[in-house]
This record gives structure tokens, C-alpha cells and sequence, in this order.
């Protein structure tokens, strides 16, 4: 990999690094039942924050806050979550050392707790202290820990005690026709009993307004446009030969979809664009230039990845990109001249790489982007591995 290569994915690394960190519009719940809207810094939680940072104006002092100060939390268009002061079972699934014991030891606490399904009966989880625990809210009561505990008899084999089944029998007394016997202590078992309870008590729910965050992915269409740099090195009797680097106008088309979960900020994508590169390779014999061999490229270029937004308001936002590439080579002519002999011989019909872009788009609707692809060869010489280097300036809109 080149040196520019490099400099130019840690520039995407900072810039990913950095734009995580932006604040995002939601809304905070004091104790005192005070309701502040204003920017909550996204750390897209996987396990319960401990603390949130929030700002009342953007550019405005920063507040620290926990579950003993905030009852209630959000960022737009994410997870719901509240504070929950309880006893807490130690569940023991994220350890090998389960103990012998039957019951579960229960550890009070304050903490947040996330949101994961809401209707008539909802549920909530907490993840942390190498543990995670479901909790059960019945209409407008307070949630509370479902109980479940993993433990080991003499044999080593792993037992789980699984009173959380019988607390659903208590609390959800509706006909389910869900065995509560194969409802495992998970967030998609638990999902799917408890919405067949919300179900039951209202057949006209829709599932999708019972399960939070449950939406649409949206694909489009984008017409691409734009160049892409090329240059080409390959050894040439028994030296790195440099050949000239070009500019190629490059057309195609993207197909994305957007995927329907974390606020529209994760995207996978399909691009196809055609460019060309014709070159020669040049050196000095007798301080004379001579050419050693020339070059012929019409590619077809294919891109298969992912795209990762990073909203700086509501309708523009920077975002990273990274996947693979598949070259189809619609002409490959590659010819030595007379007296020079290079490693190159046949160029491969097909070749691959990978790609890592970084860009701008606007209501994701129109994108201006700066892509690398590496490791890209047109021949599979071990002597002459990623001797096709090239960047791409691109802009696209959406059809």
C-alpha cells in the first residue's frame, strides 16, 4: 500500500473518530419531572450509559447527567431510556464461573435502562457489569427485572433457572399461542411472546407500532459521475517500471438502500461505473527515453459496501465508506517492446480490491465523495501484487 494510501485512511479514521462524537437533537426528563430539549452527545450505547452529556444550544455550556438526576432520556429517532432504581438478578451469562447456585443474587441499583418494545406491555433491557437483564413494564406500572439465572450442577453441564417464565404467566393473562416453555431469555424470544400479548389484547395492533424502531429500509437509484485517477507500475526486466498516470471520465450507477434502524445513519450499496486508462511505460537508455511497453484498460467497476452517516444537522452529513471491488476488464491489452521483458503477461479478465471513501452528501439525496481503492491487480503474479493504483472524485444524484 502506497504512502498516499495510507494518509489518506487515517484521515478517514479522524474524520470517522471525530464525527461520532456530535451532538444530536433530544430531550432529557429531570427528577423534578422538567423536560429540556436540546443535544445529547450519541455514543450509540451498547451497553446502559453510566452518564450522558448534554447541551441546551449547540455551541452552549455542556451538563452531566446519570440515572440519579435524569429520569429520562433520548436522541431522536433512537432508543427510549429510562432510570430504573431496583434489585438486579446476576445473570451469569457472559461468564465462565457460573457458580453452583440456583438463585440468582440480586444487586441493587440505579441505572438506565433501554426501551426495546412498547405497548400495552413493554419490555426493557440492561446491558452492563458482564450481565444483561430483561425488565417487564404492565401498562403504567413500573418495570421490573425479569428473573433468570445460568448455574452448573457436578457434571459442568450448564442448568438455567428460568423463573422470569412464570412472572410472564403472572403479568401477561392473555391466551398466547406461544408455549411459554420455549421462551428463552432473550431480546428476540421475550419480542415475540410479549407483542402476541399486545396482540391479543388489541388484534388491531400493528406490529410495527408495537415494536419500537421497527421501520422500512428505502432504496433509490443515484447516477454517478465523475474521474478517476490511475496509475500502473509493474516490473519490467527485473525493475519497478513507472508508467504515466491519467485521468479517466468515469460514468455509472448506485443502487442503496437505506437500512431501517439507528436514524438512517447505516447504508449498503451496489455501484457500477465504466472508465478507461491507456498509458506507457517510459525509461532511459543511453539518455535517451525509450518506451518499454504500453497499457489498455476499459474496466467495468463494480462496488459491493456499507456507507456510515454522520449527521451535522438534520439534512447534511459527512459520511465514510468501505467494501470491495470487482474489476471486469472489457479490454485488457497489455504489449512489451522489443528488448524488454516484463512479469505481466495475460491480463486477468477479472480482478478484485477494496475500497474506503469518505464524502458529503445533502438529505442524502445528492453525494460529492473521495474514494481509494487498494489492492487491486491485473495480473496475479506474486512479484507484482496491487500494481493498479487509483482514486476516484465522484459526485451522484438521486434519480
Amino acid at each position: 500500500m502506497t504512502k498516499k494510501a495510507i494518509t489518506i485512511l487515517l484521515l478517514l479514521y479522524g474524520t470517522f473518530i471525530n464525527a461520532q462524537t456530535n451532538y444530536e437533537k433530544g430531550y432529557v426528563i429531570t427528577n423534578s419531572g422538567n423536560r429540556q430539549n436540546g443535544f445529547i452527545k450519541n455514543l450509540n450505547w451498547m451497553n446502559a450509559p453510566s452518564k450522558i452529556s448534554f447541551k441546551q444550544e449547540l455551541e452552549g455550556e455542556t451538563q452531566t447527567f446519570d440515572a440519579t438526576t435524569v429520569s429520562e432520556f433520548q436522541v431522536n429517532g433512537g432508543p427510549k431510556f429510562i432510570s430504573i432504581t431496583t434489585d438486579f438478578p446476576v445473570t451469569n451469562q457472559f461468564i465462565a464461573k457460573k457458580g453452583i447456585e440456583y438463585d440468582p443474587k440480586l444487586v441493587h441499583k440505579t441505572v438506565f435502562v433501554e426501551q426495546i418494545l412498547q405497548g400495552q406491555a413493554s419490555l426493557y433491557k440492561y446491558r452492563g457489569d458482564n450481565d444483561q437483564v430483561f425488565l417487564l413494564q404492565v401498562h403504567d406500572d413500573l418495570p421490573f427485572p425479569l428473573l433468570y439465572k445460568e448455574y452448573i450442577k457436578r457434571t459442568n453441564d450448564i442448568y438455567k433457572n428460568n423463573t422470569f417464565r412464570g412472572q410472564l404467566l403472572e403479568y401477561l393473562s392473555c391466551d398466547s399461542s406461544i408455549n411459554i416453555q420455549t421462551v428463552d431469555y432473550t431480546e428476540k424470544s421475550l419480542k415475540k411472546y410479549i407483542s402476541s400479548y399486545n396482540l391479543c389484547l388489541d388484534p388491531t395492533t400493528k406490529v410495527n407500532d408495537v415494536i419500537k424502531g421497527k421501520g422500512k429500509s428505502k432504496t433509490r437509484l443515484l447516477l454517478l459521475a465523475g474521474i478517476v485517477s490511475y496509475n500502473f507500475e509493474t516490473i519490467v526486466n527485473s525493475e519497478d517500471a513507472e508508467f504515466e498516470g491519467k485521468i479517466s471520465p468515469t460514468v455509472g450507477l448506485e443502487v442503496e438502500t437505506i437500512l431501517p434502524f439507528n436514524n438512517n445513519k447505516w447504508s449498503v450499496f451496489l455501484s457500477g461505473q465504466y472508465a478507461s486508462y491507456s498509458t506507457s511505460g517510459i525509461t532511459e537508455i543511453n539518455s535517451e527515453p525509450a518506451t518499454v511497453a504500453t497499457l489498455d484498460l476499459n474496466q467495468l467497476i463494480l462496488n459491493l459496501g456499507g456507507r456510515h452517516y454522520m449527521f451535522l444537522t438534520e439534512h447534511s452529513s459527512l459520511f465514510i465508506e468501505t467494501g470491495v471491488v470487482f474489476d471486469y476488464n472489457l479490454r485488457g491489452d497489455y504489449e512489451n517492446q522489443p528488448g524488454f521483458q516484463s512479469v505481466l503477461g495475460e491480463i486477468a479478465k477479472v480482478n478484485f480490491g477494496g475500497i474506503a471513501g469518505l464524502g458529503y452528501s445533502l438529505n442524502q439525496n445528492l453525494y460529492v465523495s473521495a474514494k481509494v481503492f487498494l489492492g487491486a491487480s491485473i495480473n496475479r503474479d506474486a512479484r507484482d501484487e496491487g500494481n493498479l493504483e487509483r482514486y476516484v472524485l465522484s459526485a451522484k444524484i438521486k434519480l
